[in-house]
């Protein structure tokens, strides 16, 4: 399986070709579009505010029927996480792409997380935002957000990335200007229906080439 074609190309980050995405994977021989298909097979989302990960959890104790009860330890995580539900909610209300949601099959995504640079810290003494939040926690909170907002109808489906960074406001080609995160989602369909190799006969090909 490989991800449907994203089309993000670096000098425009933030311009999806929907149509002509679509029109590869659907030219394919024997490829016959269900109604899923027939829509945008890729969204964009951008969610604003500054992307808190998710990390450990404190336990309170139990309910009356023996439940426990957790909550998380950092109190960034649960307005991030509903900032993530209310771009999805704005997103659906805006676009009318046809696309069946939430996403129930397996899903390729993209994520980059922007953050604003203290001035503090000059691009010549920290060049990367290599500093916490964790990458891994910023996309466990993403993804359960996209689950809660309605995107995603598990985030076990999404079983690929093209890219996932944590960068600073406009200093990467797909940075936001503001703190806040882009999401690109789009179903994975099978190699033969966009024309690719699959990956064994690429590897085997490069050695016999050897």
């Amino acid at each position: 399986m490989v991800p449907v074609w994203l089309a993000l190309a670096v000098a425009q980050p933030h311009v999806v070709e929907v149509s002509r995405m679509w029109d590869r994977s659907a030219s394919a021989p024997g490829a016959a579009p269900d109604q899923e298909q027939a829509g945008a097979p890729v969204v964009m989302i951008t969610v604003w505010g500054t992307p808190a990960g998710q990390g450990s959890k404190r336990f309170l104790g139990k309910t009356k029927s023996g439940r426990g009860i957790m909550v998380e330890t950092s109190d960034k995580t649960a307005p991030w996480r509903s900032s993530i539900i209310n771009a999805c909610t704005e997103y659906w209300n805006v676009h009318n792409d046809g696309i069946r949601l939430p996403f129930h099959g397996a899903v390729v995504a993209r994520i980059i997380f922007s953050f604003q640079r203290p001035a503090s810290v000059s691009r010549k003494k920290r060049p990367f935002m290599s500093v916490a939040p964790d990458l891994d926690k910023l996309i466990r909170a993403c993804l359960d957000g996209l689950t809660a907002g309605g995107a995603i109808a598990d985030d076990a489906l999404v079983t690929e990335f093209t890219r996932v960074a944590k960068v600073y406001c406009g200093e990467d080609p797909e940075a936001l200007d503001v703190p806040g995160a882009v999401i690109v989602l789009g179903r994975l369909v099978p190699l033969d229906q966009v024309g690719g190799t699959p990956p064994q006969e690429g590897v085997q090909d490069h050695v016999q080439q050897q």
